[in-house]
């Protein structure tokens, strides 16, 4: 009957097209023990452009809000993309300071404010796995 609600239910997820993803946010960085700042002075901010520049990354990179999936979400046989978390504070407040919406610029400019600072984001675009795996990552459970 048209119009009828289901009465099943269907669950359903998108996964990745790549084996692994890379999340970024400041717990990262407070956990990794690595650059632990307080306020942005203009060094770090230098530094945060220095780095940029040395990481070579050209284009955009898709940027998604990230959450880890809760117990009764993640009862799937399928098994996941590993997933990694950054560790290295300039790539850390790089990604999160230059993503717009989902999409991470190279050639945005910083935005340092606590609405850019404070999002939790994942990627499995190869380009920043490898970058983030090759400045320090931790593996973590899905």
């Amino acid at each position: 009957m048209i119009g009828r609600p289901a009465r099943d239910y269907t669950r359903w997820e998108i996964r990745p097209i790549e084996s692994s993803i890379v999340r970024f946010n400041l717990v990262c960085i407070e956990s990794s023990g690595s650059l632990l700042w307080s306020g942005l002075s203009w060094p770090i901010v230098q530094e945060l452009e220095r780095a940029w520049k040395g990481y070579g990354l050209k284009g955009a990179a898709l940027i998604y809000p990230f959450r880890k999936a809760t117990e009764s979400e993640s009862q799937t046989e399928v098994p996941g993309p590993a997933l990694y978390r950054a560790t290295d504070a300039r790539l850390i407040l790089n990604v999160l300071a230059r993503t717009r919406g989902q999409v991470l610029i190279a050639g945005a400019t910083l935005r340092l404010e606590e609405p850019f600072l404070e999002r939790h984001l994942a990627t499995d675009d190869p380009r920043i796995v490898a970058l983030a795996r090759s400045s320090g990552v931790r593996k973590e459970r899905i």
